[in-house]
């Protein structure tokens, strides 16, 4: 946890701008993007979204739309969660 190194985003213009690029250089980010056209490049994140979905559903069921209310609880539930591929979670790391 802390400032990140790099940030890697897909091709959207939110990650492309003059504010956020001036901001990466302030705090010594280096802002990189995926390829266009090849979405495994996104692999790891589209992953994650996929897990904290999952979380999320289960966890609302009747009310999808008060998603926003458990993001937290989600991204924590994934966090400590171990993983096989590091035989860990990523807070342990």
């Amino acid at each position: 946890f802390g400032v990140p190194a790099t940030i890697i985003s897909d091709n959207a213009l939110a990650f492309l701008g003059a504010k956020i690029t001036d901001w990466a250089v302030k705090h010594g980010i280096y802002l990189s993007s995926s390829s266009n056209y090849y979405p495994q490049g996104n692999g790891l994140a589209e992953s994650t979204n996929k897990n904290l979905l999952r979380i999320i559903r289960r966890t609302l069921k009747d009310n999808q739309r008060a998603w926003h209310l458990m993001l937290n609880s989600a991204l924590w539930a994934d966090r400590v969660t171990p993983k096989r591929s590091v035989g860990n979670s990523p807070y342990k790391l």
